[in-house]
């Protein structure tokens, strides 16, 4: 599937495109608020400026992909691999379960009030990213630099230290 037939059949009110592979697409500024594109291959794509509110990626491929400034308002990115990811200036509350987001640039992202669980950050650059009251439980930050987090739930999170916080803690670092 090309971009243009994309576009053409979100336009016509598909919302079902799981699977598809648009790696390499460019796809700034595309609106795919409640697409389903669960699995979809979008490695190295650009999706800068993207309005993906409410959209289902989860199990996406979307490694080195370009998200910068792109709109996340409740959009599934469960297990998906975003390794590498420029998601500069992201925001909303996404949903980012089990996600692989190595080395992932999150520089002045704001994702207050997403949900990290059991999310692989190792060496994230969170750089002025806001992640107030977001969930951070078994999340790994190893090696992430620049990173505060208010009112984050953490449990058996990773800090980026190495050290695994073994009670609930809330702010850190505290």
């Amino acid at each position: 599937m090309t971009a243009e037939e994309l576009i053409s059949r979100y336009t016509a009110g598909e919302r079902d495109f799981s699977g598809i592979d648009l790696s390499g697409a460019n796809l700034e500024g595309i609106r795919l608020g409640g697409a389903n594109l669960r699995g979809a291959n979008l490695e190295g794509a650009n999706l800068r400026g993207a309005n993906l509110g409410d959209a289902d990626i989860s199990g996406g491929k979307l490694r080195g992909a370009n998200l910068e400034e792109a709109a996340l308002e409740n959009t599934s990115f469960i297990g998906a691999d975003l390794r590498k990811a420029n998601m500069r200036q992201v925001c909303g509350r996404a949903l980012f379960w089990g996600a692989q987001m190595m080395s992932v640039d999150l520089t002045d992202a704001d994702l207050c009030q997403a949900k990290f669980d059991g999310a692989d950050l190792k060496n994230a650059v969170l750089a002025g990213a806001s992640f107030d009251e977001t969930i951070l439980e078994r999340a790994d930050l190893r090696g992430c630099i620049g990173a505060s987090f208010y009112n984050a739930r953490m449990l058996g999170t990773i800090l980026p230290d190495g050290t695994i916080v073994a009670k609930i803690i809330y702010n850190w670092p505290e």
